[in-house]
């Protein structure tokens, strides 16, 4: 049974203020603001076929805020 995902307030409110900002397709360059990282990494992660997912609109990347707000989610890392 799938439960709804429940994104934290704190991502929400910062995936609501990049929607406004950006639209629903970011950049590279926002994408990577929005993570912490950099296009260079996102190029790289592109390169060896890992997350988050992107469209490809000709030349253009962009990335989905949707996948963006997955693909942090997914990499959260809890210690025991």
């Amino acid at each position: 049974m799938n439960r709804p995902r429940v994104i934290p307030a704190r991502l929400k409110e910062q995936a609501d203020i990049y929607q406004q900002k950006y639209g629903y397709n970011l950049t590279a360059k926002q994408a990577a603001k929005f993570l912490g990282t950099t296009s260079g990494t996102l190029a790289v992660w592109r390169h060896e076929g890992r997350k988050p997912d992107y469209i490809k609109l000709g030349r253009a990347v962009r990335y989905p805020l949707d996948s963006l707000i997955e693909f942090q989610e997914n990499s959260k890392v809890t210690t025991t």
